[in-house]
């Protein structure tokens, strides 16, 4: 489904994006890898650990997240498993952040599983 909307800018609409031509689509916003890093920064926080920890618990690979940060990428598979391990192992007292990706419900946990 495509409809056409004078605004020439990207930004979202529910689980619709406007692309950069102005037509809404059915295809969601990109994560990117910037996301994934808003993510685990605010999960070191608010654990009080270094980035290095947060990578050795995610990916069992303390140097990831900052190859990540300097430019390495990631596979949509792994990406997903960074995702569902902060949203399984996030702290209680801790906001999951806005702006990004938002946290998977434990229903997309179980389909995934």
């Amino acid at each position: 489904m495509s409809v056409f909307l004078p605004d020439c800018r990207n930004f979202d609409i529910g689980n619709k994006t406007v692309a950069k031509f102005g037509f809404l689509t059915d295809i969601p916003r990109m994560f990117k890898i910037a996301d994934l890093l808003l993510i685990s920064e605010a999960y070191g926080r608010a654990c009080g650990v270094e980035e290095k920890t947060v990578s050795g618990r995610v990916f069992g690979d303390s140097k990831k997240l900052a190859a990540l940060r300097g430019g390495a990428d990631l596979t949509t598979a792994r990406f997903n498993d960074a995702i569902r391990w902060f949203s399984l192992n996030w702290p209680e007292n801790a906001t999951w952040p806005e702006g990004g990706i938002d946290r998977p419900s434990s229903n997309q946990h179980e389909a995934a599983a």
